[in-house]
């Protein structure tokens, strides 16, 4: 038996306020698994022990090493954590300097991706803000000639580029307010359903 995984994933499945049943949807590891390896029933296969670490963003080393205190995991996720919603609102310094929605992530990312949660979600943040500067680019060339093929006279070129960027700068500053706010609760769920492109 591999000595306190179980004590881990249940001190860690309790801090998210996850059921054994949650636990168990969320991971696809059944619920009769999940209770014998808190119970430390039985010696967990690589394959399950990955699922249930990552649905409790738990770094597996911690798992297969069984360090002795609990409390590694709490530090691990808090520096990771505040990292990683630094590095999230960084993306607000574009009210000011436009196009620094990318500079910053990048530049926490890199300094910080040796911590488990930056390394895992820092990625999908700067990757959504790379992929947002790309279609906001696009879009801002097009506009002017979407404005011009559908005869919108009372807006000039200036206008609908303007428009656009105004459009785009919105639904980022919403999506940045959004992981913040479920940041702030621990909850990756959103994250994770951002797209993951570098």
């Amino acid at each position: 038996m591999i000595s306190n995984v179980g004590k881990i994933i249940k001190a860690k499945r309790k801090s998210k306020g996850y059921s054994i049943e949650e636990l168990s949807h969320r991971s696809g590891v059944s619920a009769k698994t999940i209770q014998r390896l808190e119970n430390d029933l039985t010696n967990p296969r690589g394959f399950t022990l990955q699922k249930i670490a990552d649905t409790l963003d738990i770094d597996i080393e911690i798992l297969t090493n069984s360090f002795e205190q609990l409390d590694s995991i709490d530090k691990l996720n808090e520096a990771g954590i505040d990292e990683l919603k630094k590095m999230n609102l960084s993306v607000l310094v574009m009210i000011v300097i436009p196009l620094t929605n990318l500079f910053f992530p990048v530049l926490f990312f890199t300094k910080y991706k040796s911590l488990y949660l930056v390394n895992k979600y820092g990625s999908r943040i700067v990757s959504f803000q790379l992929l947002w500067s790309i279609i906001t680019a696009l879009f801002l060339i097009v506009a002017p000639f979407i404005r011009v093929s559908l005869n919108i006279v009372f807006i000039t070129s200036f206008g609908s580029i303007l428009f656009t960027y105004l459009l785009f700068w919105l639904l980022n500053l919403g999506i940045t307010i959004k992981i913040a706010l479920q940041l702030s609760k621990e909850d990756f769920g959103f994250i994770e359903k951002l797209p993951n492109v570098i």
